[in-house]
């Protein structure tokens, strides 16, 4: 049997620090089980990241990401834009969540960790793209534009996100901008192409996902 390479990349503020201490967990794990690994802490730059995955990452290591939702599309975006093929697998340590739900994930670190080392096999899934201007990002579960995004881009940049964060309710955060985001979001119109022929427009949308 061949041996499996890890290499963790740990948000370690991802859930006002639950990446953190989720990865601890997993590493005294890891010294039970003898296994070898690598791992590395993300920058809040995104070129930072990249550049320490294009020095520090083998071909053969199964990429092994604790943080939140936000981390998880960073990571993705970069291995798809540096063409690097290495299999990434994700342990869920924000406060939302969303990608873990979607797809059922273990919301226990150690759970979703043994799930991982032990059961997973190497799958093909389909991405999402969304180009605007010239500017092209990849994503997992959802895009949203209007309505829904103000919300998320609110709850991420407020400081309650942190207050709700520490006693472990950061959730709660995007419902407490639901109501701002309702009053202060405008419509908009919008214009969809369907592989470049078939076109639909709509003068008045409050949301799109």
């Amino acid at each position: 049997m061949v041996e499996k390479k890890y290499f963790f990349i740990i948000n370690p503020i991802a859930g006002n620090g639950r990446g953190l201490a989720a990865w601890k967990k997993i590493r005294n794990r890891l010294q039970e089980q003898n296994i070898s690994y690598i791992h590395k802490y993300t920058f809040p730059d995104q070129k930072l990241n990249q550049e320490m995955l294009l020095n520090s990452l083998d071909p053969n290591q199964i990429i092994v990401v604790l943080g939140g939702d936000g981390t998880i599309n960073e990571i993705l975006n970069i291995l798809i834009d540096c063409h690097l093929q290495n299999p990434i697998s994700y342990i869920a340590c924000g406060s939302g969540n969303d990608f873990a739900r979607a797809i059922s994930l273990p919301s226990n670190p150690l759970k979703a960790w043994e799930y991982i080392h032990h059961q997973a096999t190497i799958k093909n899934i389909c991405v999402g793209k969304v180009k605007i201007n010239d500017i092209e990002r990849y994503f997992l579960n959802n895009v949203g534009i209007g309505f829904d995004a103000r919300i998320v881009y609110s709850a991420n940049h407020s400081k309650l996100k942190m207050l709700l964060n520490k006693v472990h309710l950061g959730a709660l955060v995007y419902a407490s901008f639901f109501l701002k985001a309702l009053i202060i979001q405008k419509f908009f119109p919008t214009l969809f192409k369907n592989n470049g022929t078939s076109v639909q427009k709509y003068k008045k949308l409050f949301y799109v996902q």
